[in-house]
């Protein structure tokens, strides 16, 4: 029989990443947020490496048609809605906007560096 008191070759490695992970102040719900930005990224870099012309072609186009279609009137584009489906509410000017990126670039700074390095390497190997 075993002595209860004992853990497992896992159990140990186990406790010691969660101290490691403790000592940073990273939680399981971090580990996962910035595993799935890592793949979201990698995803995209490869989709960006095999049809990046058509996405940007694509893109292009539609802002081009839109913005036609809203000078000779047949459309009505309601910016303020538009802003506040953004979540872009109060910016008004350009400043605003800098400023508004900069705090969001703050607060998710380690998410955005695994998304662009992600996407670095998925266009790399896709």
């Amino acid at each position: 029989m075993e002595n209860k008191g004992s853990l497992g070759f896992f159990a140990k490695i186990q406790q010691r990443v969660d101290a490691a992970f403790a000592s940073l102040h990273i939680s399981a719900r971090d580990i996962i947020g910035y595993v799935t930005c890592f793949g979201i990224g990698f995803l995209i870099g490869i989709g960006f490496k095999r049809y990046g012309k058509w996405i940007v072609a694509i893109l292009l186009g539609a802002v081009i048609i839109i913005a036609c279609l809203q000078y000779f009137e047949f459309i009505s584009v309601h910016l303020a809605k538009l802003r506040c489906v953004l979540g872009l509410s109060g910016v008004h000017t350009l400043d605003d906007a800098f400023s508004f990126f900069q705090v969001k670039l703050q607060a998710f700074w380690i998410e955005m560096m695994l998304l662009a390095i992600a996407i670095a390497i998925g266009f790399k190997l896709g």
